[in-house]
């Protein structure tokens, strides 16, 4: 199935959060088994990536599927953030090799990485957390 539509308003939504249009921070994709779900994601890293010199998004997709721990979605987040650092995504202004989460309830209010948001938003960038989910059908 042709995906350009889907793709202009995953990236619409994603210039939505950099430019400040939106509070919202959770988008889904939603269609049944092979409607190309992970292949969509895969399209939108594709494009987030092929401009390696002046990227404005960071996409890391993580598969629900390997979770071994109800603290997943906490690793799978500083998984992400420590990638984006070690892929030099932002400009770094320390030496700080991994990030290191302290409180998943306060994670945004933490220093570096409340620090690490604000020089996204000055640099008008953006870091996508994909956390790929299966529903089994209920037929």
């Amino acid at each position: 199935m042709g995906r350009k539509q889907s793709i202009k308003e995953v990236f619409s939504f994603f210039e939505a959060v950099i430019g400040g249009k939106t509070d919202t921070r959770l988008f889904a994709i939603k269609a049944p088994s092979g409607m190309g779900k992970s292949s969509l994601i895969s399209k939108v890293s594709a494009i987030a990536n092929r401009a390696k010199k002046n990227r404005k998004y960071f996409i890391y997709s993580v598969d629900v599927r390997t979770a071994m721990s109800q603290r997943y979605a906490e690793f799978a987040l500083r998984a992400c953030l420590n990638s984006a650092q070690k892929e030099n995504f932002r400009k770094l202004d320390d030496d700080r090799k991994d990030i290191e989460l302290s409180s998943i309830e306060q994670i945004f209010e933490e220093g570096y990485i409340s620090k690490m948001l604000d020089d996204l938003k000055i640099e008008e960038k953006c870091i996508v957390l994909i956390i790929k989910i299966t529903v089994k059908s209920t037929n």
